[in-house]
């Protein structure tokens, strides 16, 4: 009793005290984010040309930049507890004050932040003869851009939009041969790994020499912390690529007058915040060629843009504000035009005569009809907010990926068979069909959605490439004793053999989802199953009764194997009875995570538990996890070995951890 009194006691001194040590973590956070910015000012005071950051510099902003991050997290967790669960939070705000205290004394950086760089590459600039012609030119663009870590598919991206990578029949060739010229550079240390993965950054004094040599006709301000944009006077007549990226919170007076810039052929000017754009600044910059201005806070482009008609690529992704543009009409020259993100509703004034567009990504309301098929050089097409005709997308011949809705079944079979008729599928697409906008965020290249779609007994075809399947509120049209899955044809090859992730959400009238011959035949590289809220669902795999005399000469037991499933995800199936018929066991050797909740009538997990040599059950190879909810389940479960129980003990979670990159229904 007097120990349970003292942790009560105890609690309620933690609960009065947590406000406080919450305002003294965030004083201590403050100081710490201050000295942080005093030192980045040093930083690029001291960094000169064969000087590099010292390592424990480097580490300690890392370790700057993680602790707030941790004490944000934190911060949202106390705010949304409950009242008389806050206390316990005071343990991990006294932890996180410790660790901004030592953040504080390692901060204090008295020899300077920089050493002398003795790596330097006395032939780095030679990129000839090194790597060739083409690499040479990409070597240009990437002086123009990297100050920091930049994106291998983004660097690419640029290279291809300059036509530096020669025109092939594909964007898939390009990339490949964009890939090809980075391993070259890499090869011959004028690229190394950035910080990030699938990241690269140029050697610092490689950098620095390149920006001395190319000073006449690049301008690269990039990453520098600018306010303001460069006076007019630094915008020379010979100038053809500028660079200003990462510039947050960039302003362009709206007096300045527009730069004399013929010459000029990239200016980038992504994540700079920028809120406006003087409406004649790129009245003289009639030779541009690519124009980024992505992730800005601007509500209108200037109607200068209209005139640009050497434009090939305009790139404005990624401006939540931005909800006018002027006329186009005169842009065709235009192969790449990208608005996702923004608040344009409608398609801009001029679109039909953009004719040698190759990629278009927007989120417009609706497309005008027949609109699409003028595009008849299109590869890469997203339009993830409004419906588009089935047959306007399989007539495009080149078209390599696809983002978009269709209307419904209808729809989207007259698209799977335009598809057929062309002879070749898509390399990557994400398709919603009925009255869900498609989900950006997806694991897999190849993935459809089926949102409140009637699916009858004359099935459902789906490419056999698919890699994800998701299906909500399922209007089933047929006897619910039928199994659901059967009914889903792949073509061309009639088997899923690509099939990664299935996810089943709020799907009335299915009792049974698979058979145990489909499940052989078509989800052996399966990773994820994840089944919610299907009222009705009673059974996962089903044996027919054509099945039902399967099974070994000696045994009853009928393996049910499934090499590559990582989670298996059952969730608020109030009738669901088995997992699979009593007589079959589930082998899943990369089995990470099993997730089991309000199931009430599952009686047996028929999970396969491999023995040792003393006849012991032993986890699969691969379990990080095993939830169960409520906890009481656990006790009623049948097992196939008495001590299964004992062997999972360690795995066993009671509280569910929800995963939102894993779960979006």
């Amino acid at each position: 009793m007097d120990i349970a009194m003292n942790t009560i006691v105890k609690h309620c001194d933690n609960h009065r005290s947590l406000d406080q040590n919450m305002k003294n973590l965030r004083r201590k956070l403050k100081n710490l984010n201050a000295l942080k910015e005093d030192t980045e000012s040093k930083m690029r005071a001291e960094m000169q040309p064969r000087k590099k950051l010292k390592k424990q510099v480097h580490l300690w902003l890392g370790n700057v930049e993680r602790i707030n991050g941790e004490i944000q997290n934190l911060e949202q967790e106390v705010e949304e507890s409950r009242a008389i669960l806050r206390g316990f939070h005071t343990e991990n705000v006294l932890k996180k004050k410790q660790e901004v205290d030592e953040l504080l004394q390692q901060g204090k950086f008295d020899q300077g932040l920089v050493v002398d760089d003795c790596t330097w590459i006395g032939q780095a600039l030679a990129t000839t003869t090194l790597v060739g012609k083409a690499a040479e030119n990409c070597m240009e663009e990437i002086w123009t851009c990297l100050m920091d870590d930049v994106s291998e598919f983004n660097l690419i991206e640029l290279w291809i939009a300059e036509g530096l990578v020669e025109d092939m029949d594909s964007q898939q060739a390009e990339f490949d041969e964009g890939y090809t010229i980075l391993n070259k550079l890499k090869n011959n240390c004028l690229l190394e790994n950035g910080e990030f993965t699938r990241h690269v950054k140029l050697h610092d004094l490689v950098r620095d020499m390149a920006l001395c040599i190319t000073r006449s006709r690049f301008l690269v301000k990039a990453s520098l912390q600018l306010k303001e944009i460069p006076h007019v006077q630094k915008w020379t007549e010979d100038l053809e690529k500028v660079s200003l990226m990462s510039n947050y919170g960039l302003r362009i007076p709206s007096q300045m007058s527009p730069p004399k810039c013929q010459m000029l052929k990239t200016l980038l000017l992504p994540f700079c915040w920028i809120e406006s754009i003087p409406d004649c600044f790129f009245e003289q910059m009639k030779g541009l060629k690519v124009l980024d201005l992505s992730g800005n806070n601007f509500t209108i482009l200037p109607s200068s843009i209209s005139n640009l008609e050497a434009l090939t690529v305009l790139l404005v992704r990624g401006c939540p504000y931005l909800r006018k543009v002027p006329s186009l009409s005169k842009l065709e020259a235009l192969k790449k035009l990208d608005l996702k993100d923004t608040a344009i509703k409608n398609f801009p004034h001029g679109m039909e005569r953009l004719v040698n567009l190759n990629y278009l990504h927007l989120d417009v309301k609706e497309v005008p009809s027949e609109i699409l098929s003028k595009f008849s050089r299109l590869r890469n097409l997203g339009v993830s907010y409004a419906f588009v005709k089935g047959e306007e997308i399989g007539e495009l011949k080149k078209l390599e990926f696809f983002e978009g809705r269709l209307y419904d079944l209808n729809e989207y079979h007259t698209f799977v068979q335009a598809l057929q008729s062309r002879g070749q599928g898509l390399i990557r697409y994400r398709m919603g069909v009925g009255d869900k906008k498609v989900s950006s965020v997806c694991q897999w290249d190849k993935y459809i959605e089926l949102s409140r779609c009637k699916i009858c007994r004359n099935g459902v075809k789906f490419p056999s490439d698919l890699q994800q399947l998701r299906i909500n509120y399922a209007i089933v049209d047929f006897p619910e004793e039928e199994v659901f899955f059967p009914w889903f044809i792949p073509t061309p090859n009639g088997k899923f053999s690509f099939l990664k992730e299935i996810d089943i959400y709020r799907c009335k009238n299915i009792k049974k989802l698979f058979t145990y011959c489909w499940v052989l035949s078509n989800v052996q590289n399966l990773e994820v199953l994840r089944v919610w809220r299907c009222d009705q669902m009673e059974e996962i795999i089903a044996l027919e009764i054509e099945e039902e005399g399967m099974g070994s000469s000696n045994s009853n037991t009928i393996q049910f194997s499934l090499p590559k499933l990582r989670i298996l995800d059952l969730c608020y199936l109030p009738e669901l009875k088995s997992i699979c018929n009593a007589s079959g066991v589930m082998v899943c050797d990369s089995l990470e995570e099993v997730h089991i909740q309000d199931c009430p009538n599952l009686q047996r997990m028929p999970l396969y538990l491999p023995l040792l040599d003393d006849g012991q059950p032993s986890p699969p190879p691969s379990l990080k996890t095993f939830f169960i909810s409520p906890k009481e389940k656990l006790t009623s479960m049948e097992w196939d070995h008495p001590n299964a129980k004992s062997v999972l003990e360690p795995f066993l979670k009671y509280q569910r951890i929800i995963r939102s990159s894993r779960i979006r229904f």
